[in-house]
């Protein structure tokens, strides 16, 4: 219950989804975004209660609530629901003070044979109860716990009260005490729920032990407040429903349905099996499958592709391409090393593999061959006898040129603007030089380069064309 209340607000008179107001006082941090449209103002994150995802039949829902909130139906998931377009989609109740719920309609034909799910979501800080949803042409009766009205004397009237008030003190007291006693009829529950609203006419303000309760109480609810981070932001996450399973839809076209395809794996896997989770989307079911060990593709695949990305070249070639028509891996023992070690050692830790990537003396070799007679044997380098040669990034060679000229003194490269004519400035003066021949693995410097800039070992075995993207202060070739 809400801080400052009794320890034991009632007793449950039917069967609901309730707020518990304890939690009112959650807000989101200044500046937080939140969903645009019609539910940019509910605030969902942390207030909402949806039902399993169904298909509308007829389209006239009737829901049995009490309180004032807010219900949404995303029919399809569609949650971009602004302007006069399926507006009927959100609707606000309030059924006053009323203690008996009431039904409200929902008229979502235009949307008969669509999959759906509802959303009810509280209104400021009223209580809210969710009883029961329901989809039929008229809205059912309900009946509660009203009791049929009988002209009865005041002496009868008052014997059965206190009848009732007599039996719920005694199934009161047997559940304090912990026994299995049997739910009593409406009335009694009545009156026992009446009772715990006002426990002094129980006495309890007397009795010792209810005020040592209630202290406790009090303190344990103000410890469990003090640990709740009562303002927070919201961020972007995958809301998780039910499971549904989707139909073949027979020549793409979603008015023709064809057979069921259960949720899966594709049927290459070899643990392929259907996904048989419905109170959930079966999305962890899946994620176990994959990393399943007698599953080892998708740690191969990773493997292969952080290799790919550290020397150049995957010990699969293909790395987008791991079936019949791929190549082959060159090192397959490695692979399944590797694989074997990213799952069972690095727990799945892409750090820990790069970390052991980058510490082996292959990723330490040059990108000369240590043996002479390996490049005849090996031309295209499948056995890695060296590291293969990758041309420098334009970002990153400007950077180079710009730590070089700082360096020298002689100032940062101009910036590069568009050609004339097309940004309404002259193209500035470019860094370049020209190209040089190339022998013996040492760039060739002309006399007016400035002190200290080097041409880049990345290009020095790229040949002479390469070379005109060094550095150096002069025209452009097109100025």
């Amino acid at each position: 219950g809400a801080p400052g209340t009794e320890p034991l607000a009632g007793v449950a008179l039917w069967g609901a989804a309730r707020r518990d107001p304890f939690w009112n006082g959650l807000r989101l941090s200044a500046g937080n975004e939140d969903d645009s449209g019609r539910l940019g103002a509910t605030a969902r994150a942390g207030q909402m209660i949806r039902t399993p995802s169904f298909v509308l039949e007829g389209g006239r829902l009737h829901y049995l609530v009490r309180g004032k909130g807010r219900v949404y139906a995303s029919v399809d998931s569609h949650l971009m629901n602004e302007g006069p377009l399926h507006g009927v989609l959100t609707q606000k109740f309030d059924t006053g003070g009323s203690a008996e719920p009431r039904w409200v309609t929902h008229d979502l034909a235009a949307y008969s044979g669509h999959r759906t799910h509802i959303e009810f979501g509280p209104d400021g800080e009223s209580p809210l109860e969710i009883l029961r949803v329901e989809e039929r042409a008229e809205a059912p009766s309900w009946s509660g716990w009203v009791a049929p009205e009988v002209s009865v004397s005041a002496t009868d009237a008052a014997a059965r009260a206190a009848a009732l008030v007599a039996q719920a003190v005694d199934w009161l007291t047997a559940r304090a005490h912990g026994a299995e006693v049997p739910l009593p009829g409406p009335g009694v529950l009545r009156a026992a729920d009446w009772l715990l609203k006002h426990p002094v006419l129980l006495g309890a303000s007397d009795d010792g032990a209810y005020r040592s309760a209630r202290e406790q109480w009090a303190r344990t609810e103000a410890a469990l407040a003090a640990e709740v981070l009562w303002s927070s932001a919201t961020a972007l996450a995958w809301f998780d429903g039910t499971g549904v399973d989707e139909h073949v839809l027979v020549r793409g076209k979603p008015t023709k349905p064809g057979p069921v395809a259960p949720r899966s794996l594709p049927a290459a896997f070899a643990d392929a099996r259907p996904i048989a989770a419905t109170a959930t989307s079966g999305r962890l079911e899946l994620a176990a499958q994959l990393t399943a060990p007698e599953n080892p593709l998708v740690a191969r695949v990773l493997v292969n592709r952080v290799w790919h990305h550290l020397f150049g070249r995957g010990l699969v070639p293909t790395v987008d391409n791991f079936g019949a028509l791929g190549e082959s891996p060159t090192h397959p023992e490695l692979l399944d090393h590797l694989a074997w070690s990213f799952v069972s050692e690095d727990r799945w830790s892409l750090k820990r593999l790069v970390q052991r990537l980058v510490l082996t003396q292959a990723y330490s070799m040059g990108s000369r061959p240590a043996d002479p007679e390996a490049l005849e044997r090996d031309p295209a380098n499948r056995w890695w006898h060296s590291i293969p040669v990758r041309p420098l990034e334009a970002e990153s060679l400007r950077s180079a040129e710009s730590r070089v000229g700082r360096s020298s003194g002689t100032g940062p490269p101009d910036r590069v603007h568009g050609r004339a004519g097309t940004s309404g400035q002259e193209r500035p003066a470019r860094w370049r030089r020209p190209a040089q021949p190339v022998s013996g693995g040492a760039s060739q410097l002309s006399a007016d380069d400035p002190p200290g800039l080097r041409c880049p070992d990345s290009l020095q075995h790229r040949g002479a064309a390469q070379c005109h993207q060094c550095a150096r202060p002069g025209p452009g070739p097109d100025e």
